[in-house]
């Protein structure tokens, strides 16, 4: 793995140095650190960059428990062998594919913040019927897998289009992907760390975490969705 990603990393670099330069002007002064900290400050004083990030976090950081719990679920409470559940547990990530090119198709017909309700939508469905269904005690790889797929669906349409929101919110587009994706990936981890500290069983902790995910992205949307406004009006008339 090692030798794959240095290999990896000297093609990029490589390759990149062939490019040509696509800034329309050189800022001489963007390595220094005065002018890297004053452009930080100023895309965390950004309440759309934030929230944003906030909202398609919290499904970012469900796939990241859904994957860390479901192989327990499927191995000691199914009794899968890791080998097969190792070929089955791809299933789910077709999801993200298929959500990438469904996103790509609607994004010329409906708006990204339409597509984000959508997604939302999609994730809290399936959220509450994972929970029903392992309420009633109907706990199998059928559903476990089915409700993957269907959750990591909407949380491309989230995620896809919510970047894309976030990162169009300043105009330098470096510290506002550096931001954003400091925030998702930070959540994402803390998420997963504080989830492994509390005592219990996966097939419990998974869909009440869900559950509290779709929560507080309810209460984040009510404030968001205000912005969203905003910056489709503003949009709208450039």
């Amino acid at each position: 793995m090692l030798l794959f990603l240095a290999d990896l990393w000297a093609d990029i670099n490589y390759s990149s140095g062939s490019l040509a330069e696509t800034a329309q002007e050189l800022n001489l002064q963007a390595m220094h650190f005065k002018q890297i900290k004053t452009n930080y400050a100023i895309a965390i004083q950004n309440k759309l960059l934030l929230t944003t990030t906030a909202f398609f976090g919290l499904a970012g950081m469900c796939i990241y428990i859904y994957v860390s719990l479901v192989p327990f679920i499927a191995i000691h409470n199914l009794g899968f062998s890791p080998q097969m559940f190792g070929v089955i547990g791809l299933i789910p990530f077709l999801g993200t594919a298929l959500g990438s090119i469904f996103s790509a198709r609607l994004s010329h017909r409906l708006s990204a913040k339409k597509l984000i309700q959508l997604g939302f939508l999609i994730q809290l469905i399936a959220s509450v019927l994972l929970a029903l269904l392992f309420y009633m005690g109907w706990m199998n790889l059928i559903i476990i897998i089915s409700c993957g797929f269907v959750f990591m669906f909407g949380g491309c349409l989230i995620i896809s289009n919510g970047a894309s929101i976030a990162t169009s919110t300043l105009e330098d587009k470096a510290n506002a992907s550096a931001v954003m994706n400091f925030i998702n990936v930070g959540m994402s981890v803390c998420g997963t760390f504080i989830l492994a500290l509390i005592p219990g069983s996966p097939a419990i902790k998974l869909p009440i975490s869900f559950l509290i995910a779709m929560l507080l992205m309810a209460i984040i949307w009510l404030n968001l969705r205000h912005r969203l406004n905003r910056y489709d009006y503003n949009l709208a008339s450039k």
